[in-house]
């Protein structure tokens, strides 16, 4: 519903504040953008974008991404 989108919105907002609480965060967010090849602010930039979306989009990602004709069954059981 609506209130879950705008709860998990603001989840990713509200993250990138803890995300650059130490210098040490900040490089480590810089490094990982460079060594995907990312541009600089990639991150911040996908949860703007990410936060701007209608549920109506988040729905049809979520029933594309998590297609369950796409999973397999595995048994787990403990040896003997």
């Amino acid at each position: 519903d609506e209130g879950e989108r705008a709860a998990a919105a603001g989840y990713l907002l509200g993250r990138r504040a803890f995300d650059a609480q130490s210098p040490a965060a900040v490089l480590e967010r810089y490094l990982r953008e460079r060594r995907l090849g990312l541009p600089p602010g990639f991150f911040d930039e996908a949860a703007e974008r990410a936060s701007r979306l209608g549920l109506d989009a988040i729905n049809r990602f979520v029933s594309r991404y998590y297609d369950p004709a796409a999973f397999g069954m595995v048994r787990v059981a403990p040896e003997r």
